[in-house]
């Protein structure tokens, strides 16, 4: 096999035709493919060097009891995208993450819970399960107010989009949801 060897990218195995490790810490052209497709290096460039936005996101708040709201963190995600579960294995993607400025008066209650169709495919150049959705999926997080309303939660949401054909940089929201 043609090697070759590009220092950004992580290193990996070379196998032989049976599936054997030849090379533990080869380059192979074969995942050149793979390579271009998850760090998004062939995704046309829009306008002013904008990327093209294929996920559009949602936020709101419900209370479901005293002092009690769930925050709703939806994306709708087009055809044929789809963002990571934030239970993907770092190593075969970017998991969903979301981020929550600290606020004296608000309290997580529970941890982030995913609601959709999770889709886990296993990446055998990877060896990783990935966890992702397509079309829709809501991230609720139920948290505690423990002071007068109306409060502030603001932060931000990390999600990578891809397609079958490529992934797209990693790309970070910012949203600002107020509890009444």
């Amino acid at each position: 096999a043609k090697l070759y060897s590009i220092s950004a990218l992580p290193t990996v195995w070379l196998l032989d035709k049976d599936g054997k490790i030849v090379d533990k810490n080869a380059r192979d052209e074969r995942l050149e493919p793979l390579i271009i497709k998850y760090l998004g290096l062939n995704e046309p460039i829009k306008k002013y060097g904008q990327t093209a936005n294929h996920v559009k996101w949602n936020f709101s708040a419900k209370k479901t009891g005293t002092d009690i709201y769930e925050i709703h963190y939806t994306a709708e995600i087009e055809k044929p995208w789809h963002i990571y579960s934030q239970f993907t294995p770092k190593e075969g993607s970017s998991p969903t993450v979301i981020n929550i400025n600290k606020h004296k008066q608000i309290k997580p209650y529970g941890a982030i819970k995913e609601t959709g169709k999770l889709i886990s495919k296993h990446e055998e150049i990877l060896d990783v399960t990935l966890k992702y959705y397509e079309g829709k999926v809501s991230f609720v997080l139920t948290v505690k107010v423990t002071g007068k309303l109306p409060v502030s939660i603001k932060g931000n949401i990390n999600y990578t989009a891809c397609s079958d054909k490529q992934c797209l940089p990693s790309t970070t929201t910012d949203f600002t949801i107020i509890l009444e």
